[in-house]
């Protein structure tokens, strides 16, 4: 689905399966954000085939944050292509890792901080939005006023905090860092977006809110 004009959504519509949306930027770069499952590939791969493209035609792979349902299928792309994470969500998952005695089998060859982030002629700006897990990150594109808000804000929904990282208290301030955000566009993880300024300013104020009830 083409959103914009370079922006495509392919978004994960089975409810039986966890997996997530994810998101195509195509410039002088192509970008991916969020591949996620390596076994539940297949709509990413028929997305990119629509647009006469393979995994080894992109360039940059973005992770939100490190749950698998999220970044398991960066094993699907070739050398060729790069992969980024912010730079504490690197260092975290590296802790739980190493504190489980696991192999540490990825190579992220960007870790990331907040500001200006330019692929080719794709101008972005990340954001780093902890409390669904510590370095989550949200990517806004300027060009298009488009929040690729990961797991930390959906159509009606709000990201988990019970899960390993998690944090209520720093999720909330998350949201509220949103606000001076001129988003007309909230594309999240998982689930349908939300399209135009007064929808998507009317679901974080309800997100707020609904969390502010449970704090």
């Amino acid at each position: 689905m083409q959103i914009r004009e370079g922006l495509h959504l392919f978004q994960w519509n089975n409810p039986a399966e966890n997996n997530c949306n994810t998101y195509f930027l195509s410039g002088k770069r192509k970008v991916l954000i969020d591949p996620g499952h390596f076994a539940l590939f297949g709509h990413v791969a028929k997305g990119l085939e629509l647009l006469r493209l393979e995994p080894k035609d992109v360039d940059l792979v973005l992770v939100t944050h490190f749950h698998p349902d999220h970044m398991e299928a960066i094993k699907r792309f070739k050398e060729r292509t790069f992969f980024a994470i912010y730079r504490e969500e690197y260092h975290f998952l590296k802790e739980v890792l190493e504190e489980r005695d696991e192999a540490f089998e990825t190579n992220f060859h960007i870790l990331l901080k907040e500001g200006s982030l330019k692929v080719g002629g794709i101008q972005l700006e990340i954001i780093h939005t902890p409390g669904h897990s510590p370095g989550h990150m949200c990517i806004y594109w300027p060009r298009h006023k488009a929040l690729f808000s990961g797991d930390l804000l959906f159509l009606n929904g709000i990201g988990r905090t019970d899960l390993i990282g998690g944090d209520p208290e720093a999720l909330k301030e998350s949201l509220g860092r949103l606000e001076d955000l001129e988003v007309e566009i909230l594309l999240p993880g998982h689930g349908l977006p939300v399209i135009g300024k007064e929808e998507c300013i009317r679901n974080l104020k309800w997100a707020k809110e609904t969390l502010y009830m449970y704090l």
